[in-house]
């Protein structure tokens, strides 16, 4: 299966924070593996080379991730997936942004002052200094949240797939990924209670992500408010 549009679907796996996983903010060539990686630490799409046009650098990360010890082959559909989703408390979407605003603290002009007492004559100084919110910028990004009038699965969700349990967010990546290949099946191919499952797209294509840790306290409130997905019977 080639892919038309392999940015925007890595996009949508890739590390996006500018100041965590610098390793992860662009897809790899996975060394022992061969396939083109794309992850941002919780959730993995594998693709054939094959299949992508880009060139990437190839990189290590994770050799003794059993990313092809398969264990299961259940089918289910993306509309299993979204069924799932739709039966998690929802609340109201909200679309955050961010504009380029003047700093509150120092107005725009990068500095601030401060009081400061001498140790050395034990006499107070008004000095200046660099602005700790804008880090003497001047400007800083204010976040805008706007409401799309949609509904989604409250964040502290989660759905049951096979033998793990999962944050909602992986499988809102998973469809999005399968609605931009023209995929309406796919099959789970690998499934543990505290190991990584793998979802197979297709021959070429696979995802993974590894489950919630449960402790015994802990586990107990998860299950009970798990989602299962209806397809899916490991």
């Amino acid at each position: 299966m080639k892919l038309n549009n392999e940015k925007e679907i890595f996009d949508l796996y890739v590390e996006k924070d500018t100041d965590l996983r610098q390793t992860l903010k662009e897809p790899f060539i996975q060394e022992n593996d061969g396939r083109v990686w794309a992850s941002e630490g919780h959730i993995l799409i594998m693709v054939n080379q094959e299949c992508v046009s880009g060139e990437y650098k190839t990189q290590d990360l994770g050799s003794k991730i059993p990313v092809r010890e398969y264990n299961c082959d259940c089918p289910f559909s993306v509309s299993d997936l979204q069924d799932a989703l739709d039966r998690c408390p929802q609340e109201d979407e909200v679309l955050i942004t961010y504009k380029e605003v003047i700093c509150p603290e120092c107005d725009g002009s990068g500095e601030v002052d401060a009081e400061y007492r001498a140790d050395y004559d034990d006499e107070d100084y008004t000095i200046s200094c660099t602005c700790p919110i804008c880090d003497g910028f001047g400007k800083i990004d204010e976040e805008v949240r706007t409401p799309t009038g949609k509904k989604v699965p409250k964040e502290d969700s989660i759905i049951k797939l096979g033998k793990g349990y999962f944050k909602w967010h992986h499988f809102k990546t998973v469809i999005k990924t399968c609605e931009l290949l023209g995929i309406k099946q796919m099959h789970l191919v690998r499934t543990h209670k505290n190991e990584l499952s793998i979802i197979e797209l297709s021959k070429d294509i696979h995802i993974g992500f590894m489950p919630m840790y449960l402790d015994d306290e802990k586990g107990k409130e998860i299950k009970k408010k798990a989602i299962k997905v209806k397809g899916v019977k490991v």
